[in-house]
């Protein structure tokens, strides 16, 4: 008897406990699920599901605020989702928010994910209609993810013939690689292009510098480009320079006029003269075109220049001789004195 009240006993402790455990989940399922409390529906459209069933989560900024309560093929390319929505976040889900396919984790199931729109809208209502996005897929992630992988392998496979090229070929690279002559004239190189990039920093430094002198508001090129008093000055300058240059031109141009009209004077006298001299029976003519007379001229110029000679070898002898010796020492006497006497070197 005993023994039956405890088996009694035992099996209300379990259908207790069983049926609490019961509630409990139904209540968890039902919380998770949306199956209590106030919800209210939306609807978008997608072209494709991508797998996505009745009872997967919906999410806003990342919460579960919802379940798909229902999918409806409308047609060929277009798929209706009904979304059952708690009702407290009715309030902050706006009619331009977006919905879009996701997945949970990286091979989860998948689920709705709504984001907020750009701009000011007013919050949904019961049945509202909500924009969709077509994001790619995991299908899709996964075909481009292959494609990526079949590149990668082509690249690879590239990239190894290349590098055996290079370790076994007598290309350009081989010889850096190998020859340490092509290495070190590789590296003077490098060297002189650095040198050769320090010099041009340098001078851009300096142009630079220079530069900034030219405008500093003193200096005399800033204020040539910056000063209209200076180049007005230089424009008044130079106008008054042309105008003189060219009076003084017109003056020149003026006496050298003068002095042509003059020449062409000079010359038609000179031709007339030398006409006269040719056709005339005068002096000049007669020395210049009968022989005879030349010749007669030269014989009297060679008996002056003997004569003359003669007369120097007699005025010398005279000098010598004891009868006039006495008259030419105080001739000679009294110009020495004269010569004093204008020199100043002796009184009168």
């Amino acid at each position: 008897m005993a023994r039956e009240k405890l088996s009694s006993f035992r099996l209300g402790i379990f259908v207790i406990v069983a049926s609490v455990l019961l509630i409990a989940g139904i209540y968890f399922i039902g919380t998770k699920k949306s199956l209590f409390g106030s919800t209210f529906t939306i609807s978008t459209v997608f072209s494709n599901a991508g797998g996505l069933q009745v009872g997967n989560n919906v999410r806003y900024a990342g919460i579960n605020v919802g379940t798909v309560s229902d999918i409806t093929i409308v047609t060929d390319s277009t798929i209706r989702l009904d979304l059952k929505l708690v009702q407290k976040v009715q309030p902050y889900i706006r009619k331009n928010a977006v919905a879009n396919l996701s997945v949970d984790g990286i091979v989860g199931s998948a689920l709705v994910n709504i984001t907020p729109g750009i701009g000011e809208a007013a919050s949904v209502e019961e049945g509202d209609l909500i924009q969709a996005a077509n994001l790619p897929g995991t299908a899709d992630l996964i075909a481009t993810l292959g494609s990526t992988n079949e590149n990668i392998a082509l690249f690879a496979r590239d990239l190894l013939e290349i590098s055996g090229k290079i370790t076994h070929g007598s290309g350009t690279f081989n010889l850096l690689l190998e020859d340490s002559v092509m290495s070190n004239s590789l590296k003077t190189t490098l060297i002189n292009l650095e040198n050769t990039s320090r010099l041009t920093l340098g001078l851009v430094q300096r142009l630079d510098k220079t530069v900034t002198d030219m405008q500093d508001q003193q200096g005399l090129v800033n204020q040539l480009i910056h000063d209209t008093m200076i180049m007005s000055n230089l424009r008044n300058f130079s106008n008054a320079l042309d105008e003189e240059l060219v009076h003084d031109l017109d003056s020149l141009i003026n006496s050298l006029d003068q002095v042509g009209d003059h020449l062409g004077t000079a010359t038609l006298q000179i031709n007339g003269l030398l006409e006269d001299i040719r056709t005339g029976e005068g002096t000049i003519n007669q020395l210049i075109y009968d022989k005879e007379n030349a010749e007669s001229l030269q014989n009297i110029l060679k008996n002056i220049e003997s004569g003359s000679a003669k007369f120097n070898e007699d005025m010398e002898a005279l000098q010598h001789n004891f009868l006039f010796r006495r008259y030419f020492r105080k001739k000679a006497k009294s110009s020495k004195v004269d010569s004093l006497t204008k020199s100043g070197s002796l009184q009168p």
